[in-house]
């Protein structure tokens, strides 16, 4: 499997457009022209943001950054001029200016185009792609200004269609240029701290998407999903927290809007991230090129780094909650033990039978993530248990619901697992989750790279909300750093005491830290052939138990919590590694496949 001759998304991208465009242009209805030229336009404020992006990059010439200011001014007038639609064309031939600019256009066009190649050294293939959409420019621009003895309507049609196709082959000529010019810079100023650069570069330019697991939307998959879920994303945002911004801090709309362009020309990431990771402060935004995101590990990244991994006879698979069990059984990893297991309408009991049960219960379904789905039990007296509504039930009828809960997907029973009391004061009813990060060193063996104590909100019925919140742990030490949440209001709050019981948080260790990275040490070198895992370990009365492993472990928030990039932190050099080795593979065509890797 060579990721390198992967087949090009060029062709995709250009009959996505085509084809609807062809169809609009062929109806020739005055409402089909319109949206035509609105697509246009789109496809001209697009290939402007590509413009930004390359000065983003920096041009160390004048004459190339005049060069790329000039075309993202032209781009800009394009788009200008295809939104305006019929009230810009009688304001041109008003003025007298649409002769000119018939003539002008291509001739501006072929200056800057012939110039920006020159002098910007642009490669072949996005040459050529440009070369392609001034041909069209100019077909238009000839079609524009003599009929050639077409019908006035077809001629109109040809004209729409074939600016389009030109703009096209304009921005995918860009795009192209602009990610070699990214791969070109990281690659000469390659290291840890620009960690999350290197890999959203080498996930684009290289084509590393393996499936779309996040955010899960069929149209991400499209040609420039991602473009648009950027600019859906800046609107959410900017509207959301662009107020409290200005209220708080006192960085204006203006200064906000500057940084997310700066944050996503510079270093790919979205309004989202910026107020996420606090680029709006200037000690953040200087760090900005050490974040990775979750739209390139989950998607892909990850999955394709741990295939390089050496070859094992299996692959351990952290998604299925029941082989966690098995796993922590076979290599005598403390666990909360199993009583029963509920599927397909039946539930199986395990030893000791409905003696077992004799307890308060905690359900959760064998395939989820976090606590999705999950479910307790409380028990009040011999064979009576309250549900979380308060309501009464006996055994058999709780057994009853999980048989009936079961029919879509299966479920586990385990024992409710309290908390110790070092740590009780940080929620009341449900089990605190501490998530440790273990990743496989350059020798392939597990070492901790973060802590991070995590909050379930949503599992707190009296709580006035569901936002999961989270404090960094100290490796060395244990100690918990102040709380934190991302979403709502807590994106912009750090408390030194917890938010919702008061309790002391900032500075206060973490009780057994030692066992409990010991606990996820020993569960990643039983199964080494993941290269990373965040593992959810449960601090009980009686020490740690291992909950879970995720092999696609959230980054965003850990990130979040701990104020830091990946890049600065302990995983970054180790992730770095990989990420030069991948690019080595990559170059070599010695990149392992999935089939490689089971």
């Amino acid at each position: 499997m060579k990721l390198a001759q992967k087949n090009s998304y060029a062709p995709l991208f250009l009959a996505f457009g085509a084809v609807p465009a062809v169809l609009l242009a062929v109806s020739r209805t005055p409402e089909a022209l319109w949206a035509l030229d609105s697509l246009t336009g789109l496809l001209a404020l697009a290939a402007a943001s590509v413009a930004a992006m390359r000065l983003a990059l920096g041009a160390p010439e004048q004459p190339v950054r005049r060069l790329w200011q000039a075309a993202l001014v032209l781009l800009l007038l394009w788009a200008a001029a295809e939104f305006g639609g019929p009230w810009s064309e009688r304001l041109a031939q008003q003025s007298g200016l649409e002769a000119l600019g018939d003539w002008l256009g291509p001739i501006i066009a072929l200056a800057t185009l012939s110039l920006a190649i020159r002098l910007d050294r642009i490669p072949t293939w996005p040459r050529r792609a440009l070369w392609a959409g001034f041909a069209l420019h100019v077909i238009a621009t000839a079609l524009d200004l003599r009929s050639f003895g077409l019908d006035e309507a077809v001629r109109g049609s040809a004209i729409d269609l074939a600016q389009f196709v030109a703009l096209q082959f304009y921005l995918l000529g860009g795009v192209t240029f602009v990610a070699s010019l990214r791969w070109q810079h990281f690659s000469r100023h390659q290291a840890p701290a620009a960690l999350g650069d290197v890999a959203r570069s080498m996930f684009s330019s290289q084509a590393l998407l393996d499936k779309h697991r996040y955010p899960r939307t069929w149209a991400i998959a499209l040609p420039g999903g991602k473009t648009v879920l950027s600019l859906a994303r800046f609107f959410i945002s900017f509207a959301d927290c662009a107020p409290a911004i200005r209220a708080k801090f006192g960085l204006g709309y203006w200064s906000q809007f500057k940084g997310i362009c700066r944050a996503g020309f510079q270093h790919g990431l979205d309004a989202r991230a910026y107020y996420l990771f606090e680029l709006y402060r200037p000690e953040q935004m200087r760090r900005a090129g050490g974040y990775i995101t979750r739209y390139e590990t989950k998607n892909g990244l990850f999955k394709i780094l741990t295939w390089q991994l050496p070859k094992h006879d299996h692959r351990t698979a952290l998604g299925n909650k029941l082989g966690v069990h098995d796993l922590c059984e076979r290599h005598d990893i403390p666990h909360p033990p199993l009583l029963a297991v509920a599927r397909d309408g039946q539930v199986e009991l395990r030893p000791n039978g409905k003696a077992a049960l004799d307890r308060d219960l905690f359900i959760k379904l064998v395939h989820s993530k976090g606590a999705r789905g999950a479910e307790w039990f409380k028990r009040i007296k011999a064979d009576k248990y309250l549900d979380r509504k308060g309501t009464e039930l006996t055994l058999d009828a709780v057994l009853a619901r999980l048989a009936e809960r079961s029919r879509s997907g299966p479920l586990l029973v385990e024992p409710f697992v309290t908390n110790h009391a070092g740590i009780a004061d940080l929620a009341s009813e449900s089990l605190i989750a501490i998530r440790v990060i273990t990743c496989l060193d350059r020798t392939d063996q597990p070492v901790v790279t973060h802590g991070m104590l995590r909050v379930v909100a949503k599992l707190e019925p009296n709580w006035p909300h569901d936002i999961e919140l989270g404090s960094a742990v100290e490796l060395a030490t244990g100690a918990l750093g102040v709380m934190t949440g991302d979403k709502k209001d807590m994106r912009f709050q750090w408390y030194s005491n917890h938010p919702n019981t008061g309790a002391p948080i900032a500075g206060r260790v973490l009780p057994h830290w030692d066992e409990i990275q010991s606990v996820a040490l020993k569960a990643h070198r039983a199964c080494s052939d993941r290269l990373l895992v965040g593992w959810d370990i449960a601090l009980t009365p009686d020490g740690p138990v291992l909950l879970e492993g995720n092999a696609y472990a959230d980054v965003d928030f850990l990130q979040r919590v701990h104020r830091c990039p990946w890049g600065e932190s302990p995983i970054g050099p180790l992730l770095y590694h990989r990420l030069v080795d991948l690019q080595r593979r990559i170059a070599t065509g010695t990149v392992r496949g999935a089939s490689d890797y089971d």
